[in-house]
């Protein structure tokens, strides 16, 4: 896996309130879809309490660039419909898992462009959220 991004635990406000529970909910999308939905990947959170940071790893390679810096309409176009695709069949297969809609919700609840990675790698485009 590579590191994404290196996150300031002080700085950021994790979707789910709590660094158990990210290290919980990325279980559980790891059993719903293996960690990837349609181009799109939860970065798996690596916290280093005593360090005072998260790691964000995925298994997709980099190099990965911020949402906020392409500079291509077409490319943010793009990376917001995936995002908005693999959220849809998030909501989906939750319901297939009982899973409550409070979780989806708030995965949802994406944090910042900041938190969003966009990448290409033989020809596929993938996206890799971060800090949710």
């Amino acid at each position: 896996m590579e590191t994404v991004k290196k996150s300031n635990l002080g700085l950021i406000k994790s979707v789910f309130n709590s660094n158990t529970d990210n290290i919980q909910y990325y279980s559980i999308i790891n059993k719903m879809f293996n960690g990837k939905i349609d181009g799109l990947e939860f970065a798996k959170p690596i916290i280093q309490s005593n360090a005072g940071y998260v790691l964000w790893k995925s298994n997709t390679p980099g190099p990965y660039i911020p949402f906020s810096e392409l500079k291509d309409e077409n490319q943010k176009r793009l990376a917001t419909q995936m995002v908005q695709q693999a959220l849809k069949t998030i909501e989906n297969k939750a319901k297939d898992f009982n899973e409550s809609i409070d979780f989806v919700d708030k995965l949802i609840e994406i944090p910042s462009e900041d938190s969003i990675y966009f990448t290409r790698n033989e020809n596929k485009i993938r996206v890799v959220l971060t800090e949710w």
